[in-house]
């Protein structure tokens, strides 16, 4: 019975600890895509990107 309480914890905590990684990478997401929103809108509507042919 031991064992088995054991094997619960152990799966637990590993899907907790794989939902905070989870949550952490969506935020710095997030994040980034405030920063190049920010970066975006600095340079204006005047700034096209423009590919070389």
């Amino acid at each position: 019975m031991g064992v088995l309480a054991a094997l619960a914890l152990t799966g637990s905590l590993v899907v907790t600890g794989l939902a905070v990684q989870t949550d952490q990478r969506e935020k710095a997401a997030l994040i980034a895509l405030q920063d190049f929103a920010a970066m975006a809108a600095k340079l204006g509507p005047t700034t096209a990107f423009r590919p070389r042919p």
